[in-house]
């Protein structure tokens, strides 16, 4: 559901609730969600059901103040829960689905789209130079210009387990490669800490 401030009173006022044009009962649509300008992102990471491979749904605001539904990110053939992070920025998409894998064991992946004539296309498959199954890489991202952040919140540290990591990625320009700059990791962890279930990246600072 999106809401929107008044100006006059600074109350909170509902525009309305979004539904997915081919929802399913245990989608989880609206389960990541984020917004820009004009353009809504959703993810239903759920959809698929047992599959649970995921699908990600676009809206765009009409001239009526209405948002409809403009597009749907596929997962790839190799992705699992696609949609349990998304983030927008203009004509870019960053999405992450924490149990894919291009070989096995559901190390997790971020894939970023972007805007073309022909639509919304699969730009970036990005996965971490040290991973392993279960490590849930792309349970949370943030994007911001040409850096990417994403959180690894299952991934086992020093032998201990599901104490978590963040990666940090720039994009090389021109193109759509993605460099892993530096990977996140605080002295004090401890097990099961679960550090980077959640991201947020603005300029040089990450959280």
């Amino acid at each position: 559901e999106l809401f929107q401030r008044h100006d006059e009173d600074g109350a909170w006022v509902s525009l309305g609730t979004q539904v997915a044009s081919n929802g399913g009962e245990y989608d989880q649509f609206g389960y990541s969600v984020d917004l820009d300008g004009e353009r809504l992102v959703v993810g239903a990471p759920a959809h698929g059901l047992l599959g649970a491979k995921g699908l990600v749904y676009v809206f765009e605001r009409q001239l009526d103040g209405s948002w409809l539904e403009t597009a749907q990110l596929s997962p790839p053939d190799k992705a699992w829960a696609f949609g349990w992070a998304v983030d927008v920025e203009g004509d870019r998409i960053a999405v992450g689905a924490k149990g894919a894998s291009d070989l096995s064991g559901g190390k997790g992946m971020a894939f970023v789209f972007g805007r073309q004539e022909s639509g919304w296309v699969k730009m970036s498959e990005i996965k971490p130079t040290i991973s392993a199954a279960g490590d849930g890489f792309g349970g949370s991202l943030d994007l911001e210009g040409e850096r990417l952040v994403v959180g690894a919140p299952y991934a086992w540290t020093s032998s201990s387990p599901f104490e978590g990591l963040a990666f940090v990625y720039e994009r090389v320009s021109p193109g759509w490669i993605w460099s892993q700059k530096a990977v996140l990791s605080p002295d004090d962890l401890n097990d099961t800490d679960q550090f980077g279930r959640g991201v947020a990246l603005d300029g040089d600072r990450v959280v």
